[in-house]
């Protein structure tokens, strides 16, 4: 088939701005699936043509496919697939009767997820399509998830997934209110519209609204998790904007997967069949798979609660870390957090190996433990030593004698290590006299 004069894209690829590195398209064949598959792709229920949208004269369509088999109550998470461009006014075929994203909408439900794929209209990236093309975008958000019941759908495990030039609609996860949206996919996809506007006639604070990488940051209401599927021969605009994204996530310590193809074109999914490809496909389907399958959206306040816990103690500011988990990870739900960077094991270490360098923050760090672990007759001679470093005799004393009282009853020692810390205590008692 021969491609359409008005077309400048594949996949998405706006090749009229050149932003992206697309295979060459002379007859682009539109009936070209991905390169992976799974068994039972034949089987799904397949929903064609549903309109979501009608618009004046416009109607949009989607097509929903369903698992198999599925009982009539029974509420599986969906993948929302957001196809790039500009592909210009009514292109034809429409994205969603493209092989790729009819192969993508089989494998979901072969892989029990329900796929949705439809064409929303993308005809420039000027602010004015932009937002005729988001508006698109929204009504079928709210369509899928208003029609829930009909498509064995859960309204709230909803994954959006979108290429190449669509990845400014990813924008629509990370604006808050939506915690329903609980992952994105972005594939050799642009996270950021900013560098673009000069070339586009726009300025960089309206293009701001449309770029995913603006909105990560330590202010963001939600950011869901996201993993990146990463072409190594994209074109470095593209891939500018993915280091952009992908650093403000990693400072918010948040839940980012990259899977890079090294030698990978834009639109490796479907034009480089290889290993590489297939890997970096169904690592993506047991992503979803697995964070879909969270009872609740991921909440990366609490990692980056973790983050500032970790930079606090790496400055052996351990009196304000102390603080710092009283006031923000004290919940039931926060000991994933603290069982591991405030344990008493690991307080303790820190404390005597900082005892010859530091004893003041040995000190800190020991008082800790000893509150975080109360029976722990190595925490309290840790802190009887740490005391008496400091002058501190009378507590240097207290805590020796605490940890003889203890030595017996603390079932973390052994018999050796028991011994260890009797005589460690019974010295310090009798340096003291």
């Amino acid at each position: 088939m021969k491609r359409p004069a008005r077309l400048s894209i594949a996949f998405g690829a706006v090749v009229t701005f050149a932003l992206i590195a697309a295979p060459p398209l002379g007859a682009q064949d539109y009936s070209r699936p991905i390169v992976y598959a799974v068994p039972g792709m034949d089987k799904v229920e397949a929903n064609l043509n549903v309109a979501y949208r009608r618009d004046g004269g416009a109607e949009m369509k989607a097509d929903i496919y369903v698992p198999p088999g599925l009982s009539t109550d029974a509420r599986v998470p969906a993948v929302i697939f957001i196809h790039g461009g500009p592909l210009g006014a009514n292109p034809s075929p429409g994205a969603k009767d493209w092989g790729i994203y009819r192969s993508y909408g089989r494998l979901m439900a072969a892989s029990g997820l329900v796929g949705v794929t439809f064409d929303h209209r993308y005809v420039s990236m000027k602010v004015k399509d932009l937002e005729t093309s988001f508006a698109d975008v929204e009504e079928l958000i709210r369509f899928v998830r208003t029609n829930a019941a009909a498509y064995h759908v859960d309204p709230d495990r909803i994954a959006l997934w979108a290429f190449s030039g669509g990845g400014p609609h990813l924008s629509l996860g990370l604006r808050g209110g939506r915690t329903f949206i609980r992952c994105l996919v972005s594939y050799y996809a642009t996270l950021d519209e900013v560098p673009n506007a000069a070339r586009i006639g726009e300025t960089p604070e309206a293009l701001e609204k449309y770029s995913p990488a603006r909105y990560v940051t330590k202010d963001a209401p939600y950011l869901p998790s996201v993993l990146i599927g990463r072409a190594g021969l994209d074109s470095a605009g593209i891939n500018a904007s993915v280091e952009l994204f992908a650093s403000r996530m990693l400072a918010l310590n948040g839940d980012l997967s990259i899977l890079t193809h090294p030698l990978g074109r834009h639109g490796f999914d479907a034009y480089d069949d290889d290993d590489v490809s297939r890997q970096i496909i169904a690592a993506t389907v047991a992503f979803l798979k697995v964070r879909l399958s969270r009872p609740e959206p991921f909440d990366y306040r609490k990692t980056m609660a973790a983050a500032e816990l970790q930079r606090l103690m790496e400055e052996r500011k351990y009196e304000a870390a102390r603080a710092y988990v009283k006031a923000n990870l004290s919940g039931p739900g926060d000991k994933v957090v603290t069982d591991v960077l405030a344990a008493e094991p690991r307080l303790t270490s820190i404390g005597n190996y900082l005892l010859g360098s530091n004893p003041s923050a040995a000190v800190q760090a020991l008082e800790w433990a000893v509150e975080t672990g109360p029976g722990s007759a190595n925490a309290h001679v840790s802190l009887a030593a740490a005391y008496e470093k400091t002058g501190k005799v009378r507590e240097a004393a207290a805590e020796a004698r605490k940890a003889l009282d203890l030595v017996d009853k603390d079932p973390a020692l052994n018999d050796a290590r028991k011994e260890v810390v009797r005589a460690a205590a019974t010295d310090l008692l009798g340096r003291l006299k």
